[in-house]
């Protein structure tokens, strides 16, 4: 696409104009945010307790790779639990909830490769990862700790020197599901064993003092993008609570709500706007509820058996969200708009977590010609070099600054 901007008259800028207009004009991409376009490329990564094993498929056509033990040594996959993915969509991290380590994958090669495993604790449960840069882990077994681990050095695989803080959680905290604030300040984390919410200050790696009470069993948290509300699933008890977190690093003394949802809540996930959420329930409904927060009204939608973790991507015309059905091997892919399953994937044995690629933002790049300074008028001619490594650039914004002619 060539972009033609005539200009008729000097401005006091004399033979520089075409130079300056070059330098000053700068393209915003808007299409390939995430609030926009579905890319072909965007895949779910989904960990396999029942055979070791991690699924990648694409969302656009379920078509994908399982890499195992056998395919790669590198791997070591023991009962994998929950995952995530770093900002850049490059690397994964997998727990092991049998065995006491990290797996690392790089998706970035065909197929994705592991690349080994950090040594963390006895049955290692949640992880979230901040950016590209810190990945919060909580631990059964001993003291029940929760370890932030620095992964910048990633392909290279963390060792225990990256391990940056450990805080002893006491045993029978029992923790299970991790997220980290949109904004990468603090990490939350659930213990099913106390019932309540513990945070991490990930500028300075430490156990906040205090703690948040919630229902029986809380297993999944989920956070909104703007930081100020986290939501919890309580499996035992069949709620959800909801925190408003916006005031940390004072620790909320009490929940802001607690509705009733179904049964078996698992995992959560928010829509990036903030409009919806999304809860696995994994009792007699087999389900998902999709709760509207600006009114707390859902609609339930039958799923598979057992339905554990849940991640969320977009589509052009709506958001859908990815549900591992632990009882029957599938991935239930939601639409969100309709509320219906627009496909069912299937998977290894007993699917658990699932994280799903973010789509990366585009790259403006725009060529001008003529390069070299003419008198006016004149013609500049801006050749479009720009790109969208996941997806299709659709329309533009200029940014012209106080250069009105531009």
């Amino acid at each position: 696409m060539i972009t033609t901007l005539r200009f008729l008259k000097n401005g006091g800028l004399k033979g520089l104009m075409p130079v300056m207009a070059y330098l000053l004009c700068t393209a915003w991409l808007v299409a390939g945010a995430p609030q926009r376009g579905w890319a072909q490329t965007t895949r779910a990564v989904v960990a396999n307790s029942g055979d070791n094993s991690v699924s990648i498929f694409n969302l656009s056509d379920g078509f994908g790779v399982a890499i195992t033990n056998a395919s790669d040594a590198d791997c070591n996959f023991d009962d994998p639990r929950w995952l995530a993915i770093t900002r850049n969509g490059r690397f994964a991290g997998v727990t092991n909830g049998g065995g006491n380590t990290v797996t690392w994958i790089d998706l970035s090669t065909s197929p994705p490769d592991c690349l080994g495993t950090t040594t963390v604790g006895s049955a290692a449960r949640g992880i979230a990862i901040r950016g590209n840069d810190r990945a919060v882990v909580a631990i059964n077994g001993g003291s029940d700790p929760v370890k932030v681990i620095d992964i910048t050095g990633l392909p290279t695989v963390p060792d225990a020197t990256d391990i940056l803080c450990t805080h002893d959680l006491g045993s029978g905290a029992n923790p299970q599901g991790v997220a980290v604030t949109p904004h990468g300040l603090f990490a939350l984390v659930a213990e099913t064993g106390n019932d309540r919410v513990r945070y991490v200050d990930l500028a300075t790696c430490t156990l906040l003092a205090g703690s948040t009470p919630v229902g029986d069993f809380p297993f999944g948290v989920a956070v909104t993008p703007g930081s100020n509300t986290a939501l919890v699933t309580n499996r035992s008890d069949d709620t959800l609570s909801i925190i408003d977190i916006s005031g940390l690093p004072a620790v909320p003394a009490a929940t802001d709500d607690t509705i009733d949802v179904s049964d078996a809540t698992q995992g959560v996930a928010i829509t990036s706007d903030g409009g919806k959420a999304v809860i696995a329930e994994a009792g007699t409904s087999d389900s998902a509820t999709i709760l509207r927060l600006s009114d707390l009204l859902s609609v339930g939608v039958p799923l598979g058996s057992n339905p554990f973790g849940v991640a969320i991507s977009i589509t052009p015309d709506s958001f859908k969200a990815a549900i591992t059905n632990e009882g029957d091997d599938t991935v239930s892919i939601l639409n969100l708009g309709t509320h219906t399953v627009d496909m069912t994937v299937i998977v290894g044995n007993a699917p658990r977590g699932i994280a799903i690629t973010p789509v990366q933002p585009p790259i403006a790049k725009f060529i001008a010609s003529p390069r070299k300074a003419v008198k006016p008028p004149l013609t500049v001619n801006f050749i479009n070099r720009s790109k969208d490594v996941d997806g299709r650039v659709v329309g533009f914004d200029w940014n012209l600054g106080a250069f009105a002619f531009c």
